[in-house]
């Protein structure tokens, strides 16, 4: 990890575009921007697009995280929290705003 804290592009997380099919009518392309600074902190922007081919219609839910890395009680653990918007959903998809929360346990080796 040395040197990536203050190259801002060595931080860029899953930057290349993913295509994959779930069967055979829809596919989903996830695209993810994350930075994260020496301190824990980090920002996440992402776009994680269903398109479904029967129906013709994309689900698109955008959003922007903040997280930050810390110890509790010894154990790694990240938070993280912020805003989704869905640009476009099917009719029985999620429509508008969210809030997305996060908890995660971290082991390292």
């Amino acid at each position: 990890m040395k040197g990536r804290r203050n190259n801002p592009f060595a931080a860029l997380n899953g930057a290349e575009p993913v295509l994959l099919a779930e069967s055979a009518d829809t596919g989903r392309l996830n695209l993810r921007w994350t930075y994260t600074w020496s301190s824990g902190w980090s920002l996440t922007a992402t776009a994680d697009s269903t398109y479904d081919w029967k129906g013709d219609q994309w689900t698109i839910p955008l959003g922007l995280f903040a997280g930050k890395v810390t110890k509790v009680s010894g154990q790694l653990v990240q938070f993280g929290v912020g805003p989704r918007y869905y640009a476009d959903s099917a009719q029985s998809e999620p429509h508008g705003w969210g809030l997305r929360a996060i908890v995660v346990l971290i082991f390292p080796k």
